[in-house]
């Protein structure tokens, strides 16, 4: 099957606010809108160009619910994806590795979230200088003077086909206007953290890609920020009409991985 056609849910306001209003990045007005979703596995793509990229990525991780052997192993392998396939000198961690599952509230497991069911980026460019300071303090400073960058690694644990499967969206058909800067602040058990993202707005223009058979040995890497180029990939869980009624929930495992290029 080479695209299916669906419906991806988009920020829509019924008029957009000033420039320098920031909405609540938890309480947006939300509309689905119809969209056509290229199959990732026909053709190709690249992290320079469309921002993401599908790759045969095999773990070692045996149990992705444990999230000690996930720190312990995970991680590792994941720095180690990120330097090999973008060339990067020296990978850091960007925040703890993250389960999402597509399972209703009470039948998710406790460490797991819900998925992310509306198109947005994780941060803005403003929202990943925040995240340097906060992930890498020491750092934060020479590394501005260099090319950085944040890479989202996401990978379904679930047998396939997913029911909620992840599309992104090629940053090449996205325009500036689509974006909405937004404000959100995550109750974590450290306290509350606050830091700028972005929502978007329908413009049918969009092109959606995705891989909704993924299985545990393939990785999606996308851009989340980049100081080489301008526009981070938008993302957004989907309904996946082909899926079968009784298919189990979609369980995956996401990872934010900064990639640091010395000159």
């Amino acid at each position: 099957m080479s695209a299916i056609e669906t419906e991806i849910t988009y920020y829509t306001p019924d008029r957009r606010v000033e420039p320098d209003v920031r909405p609540d990045f938890n309480a947006l007005p939300l509309q689905s809108w119809p969209v056509r979703i290229e199959d990732l596995r026909r053709g190709s793509t690249s992290l320079d160009r469309e921002g993401f990229q599908l790759v045969e990525s095999r773990s070692a991780v045996r149990d992705f619910h444990d999230l000690d052997e996930v720190d312990a192993v995970y991680v590792e392998e994941m720095k180690e994806l990120v330097r090999e396939t973008t060339g990067a000198t020296t990978t850091r961690l960007s925040g703890k590795p993250g389960l999402r599952s597509s399972a209703p509230v009470d039948r998710r497991g406790a460490a797991s979230m819900m998925t992310g069911s509306f198109v947005h980026a994780d941060v803005s460019p403003k929202g990943a200088q925040t995240y340097l300071d906060w992930y890498l303090p020491e750092e934060a400073e020479h590394w501005r003077e260099r090319r950085w960058a944040i890479f989202n690694v996401w990978r379904p644990f679930s047998a396939p086909p997913q029911d909620w499967p992840l599309a992104v969206c090629d940053t090449q058909s996205v325009d500036p206007g689509d974006t909405q800067l937004c404000d959100i602040v995550l109750t974590t058990r450290t306290g509350d953290r606050q830091w700028e993202t972005q929502a978007y707005v329908h413009n049918p223009a969009h092109r959606w890609l995705s891989a909704w058979d993924m299985t545990r040995d393939d990785a999606l890497l996308f851009r989340t920020f980049d100081t080489a180029y301008d526009e981070p990939v938008p993302h957004s869980a989907f309904v996946n009409p082909t899926a079968p009624p009784d298919v189990p929930p979609r369980e995956s495992v996401e990872i934010r991985i900064f990639a640091l290029f010395e000159d």
